[in-house]
């Protein structure tokens, strides 16, 4: 989101703290669940985990927006949070922003898909094997199938003139910066035992 906010004209900050927000509503459903019942065995959704998943997907945008209500943000950051899948469907002053982060949630979502891909996973390992093997500087490791990634509908939401090499870097960029994580290999061994 940072990235792109001169793209949509949106102070970076904003940008950033919406991204970091978007999805808190997610986070409010889960809570709220959980809150409902003792423990989770006693919910009836119980080993019905995807069923908890579609409702908070369904639910997140505007249970986002409550969550954050009482922080006094502005109304364009609220906005953002409850229109991030519909932009058009907010006002002219939130426009800027709900787009914003529209697209910053497709690339991010391309973005995570492609980290799981076996083509990305070998270029990490190979540029693992090279730093070891050398002072430690990363150097090209060969083919990441970042372009290979399909670009369609998000080429469609952004601006006239950003071109696919641009949102392949911006693509590069996240999943590197991912895999530096040193979160990266808890939340490898957290999806494995998820899964």
């Amino acid at each position: 989101a940072e990235a792109l906010a001169d793209t949509f004209s949106v102070e970076p900050g904003v940008a950033f703290l919406s991204g970091l927000l978007h999805n808190a509503g997610e986070l409010l459903t889960y809570r709220l669940l959980n809150q409902s019942y003792n423990s989770t065995e006693e919910a009836p959704w119980h080993d019905r985990l995807n069923f908890v998943r579609e409702l908070a997907v369904k639910y997140h945008c505007y249970l986002g927006a409550l969550f954050i209500e009482p922080w006094d943000l502005p109304p364009q950051l609220q906005a953002s949070l409850v229109y991030h899948h519909h932009p058009y469907m907010a006002n002219e002053d939130n426009e800027d922003l709900a787009s914003l982060m529209h697209v910053a949630n497709a690339i991010a979502e391309l973005a995570t898909k492609h980290a799981r891909s076996d083509i990305w996973r070998e270029y990490i390992n190979r540029l693992e094997k090279q730093r070891d093997a050398t002072d430690g500087s990363r150097s090209s490791a060969g083919v990441d199938g970042v372009e290979l990634i399909s670009l369609g509908e998000v080429l469609e939401m952004l601006p006239p003139g950003f071109s696919k090499q641009r949102v392949h870097r911006l693509l590069r960029d996240i999943l590197l910066r991912v895999a530096a994580s040193p979160l990266t290999d808890s939340q490898d061994a957290a999806a494995a035992t998820q899964y």
